[in-house]
């Protein structure tokens, strides 16, 4: 809805904003507070260097299926 207002859509598709809600409420969020608790169990620690490490693994992995369920949520 946020993108149809910037662009001054004439009218709003509902349809497409009820869809994005439901995958990113029912399709990512489940999904991703898994993912990020089985990622802190697996790296331990609040050092720099164990952050850019979760942050690199947590791009590769969730980044990845977050990308997949978002375009076939889309369509």
């Amino acid at each position: 809805m946020a993108r149809q207002t910037i662009q001054r859509t004439p009218k709003i598709d509902y349809t497409t904003t009820a869809r994005m809600a439901v995958v990113g409420g029912a399709g990512l969020a489940p999904c991703l507070y898994g993912w990020y608790k089985i990622l802190d169990r697996l790296v331990s620690g609040k050092t720099i260097q164990l952050l850019v490490k979760k942050v690199i693994i947590d791009q590769m992995v969730a980044g990845s299926i977050g990308v997949f369920i978002f375009y076939v949520g889309k369509s």
